[in-house]
């Protein structure tokens, strides 16, 4: 009788071991595909780029809100982030090609060193070009912008306002990834008049 009693309460204990187990597990995939999944906020968050400093270049100091003025695509990323590395090639191509569209493309690095020497160390080992050369090396950038995961790439207006936020990795030479940029940049509602209104220079 005691022997069977023990038994059942072994089983039991197993299958509450096997279910926490699970659960865990279930977070953790959750978890991953939060950081990593291609999503957006439509709209962006209702911020504006905040008053934080980094290091431009690796060489000088800067602060966002010197980004206003025109239209901002700012990336943050890490060199221990796989998605972050895999989209960086196509980022930089973006920036090459939408320079004379007026946007701005920058990407500051998150990463924790001792010196811009190590960050300027892990762009050349992925052969990154300017695009990546930045980084926020008091911490600030990622204290005021709190992003969820790495990477996160945030659409700012020449006002200096977050109209679209992109959440994981993305293909920036992608038509669909391109057409939602083109979306914000050439057309915006004139709430006044409820009418949509291109107020960006014609596409070249």
């Amino acid at each position: 009788m005691v022997r069977a009693m023990m038994k059942k309460t072994t089983r039991k204990y197993i299958w509450v071991l096997a279910a926490n187990a699970l659960l865990i597990l279930a977070v953790i995939a959750l978890w991953q595909f939060r950081l990593h999944a291609p999503t957006l906020k439509e709209g962006g968050d209702g911020r504006y780029l905040p008053q934080a400093a980094y290091m431009a270049g690796l060489t000088e100091g800067a602060d966002l809100r010197d980004l206003k003025g025109q239209w901002t695509l700012l990336n943050l990323w890490a060199a221990w982030c796989p998605p972050c590395l895999l989209e960086m090639p196509s980022l930089e191509k973006l920036s090459n090609e939408y320079k004379s569209k007026g946007l701005q493309v920058i990407a500051i690095s998150l990463d924790e060193a001792s010196s811009a020497d190590e960050i300027k160390a892990k762009a050349d080992k992925h052969k990154f070009g300017a695009v990546a050369r930045n980084w926020d090396d008091k911490g600030q950038v990622y204290a005021r912008l709190n992003p969820a995961g790495l990477p996160t790439t945030y659409l700012a207006d020449p006002s200096g306002k977050i109209v679209h936020v992109f959440e994981g990795e993305r293909d920036w030479s992608s038509p669909e990834t391109r057409a939602e940029i083109d979306r914000f940049m050439y057309q915006s509602l004139d709430v006044s008049s409820g009418t949509s209104v291109n107020r960006s220079p014609a596409r070249p």
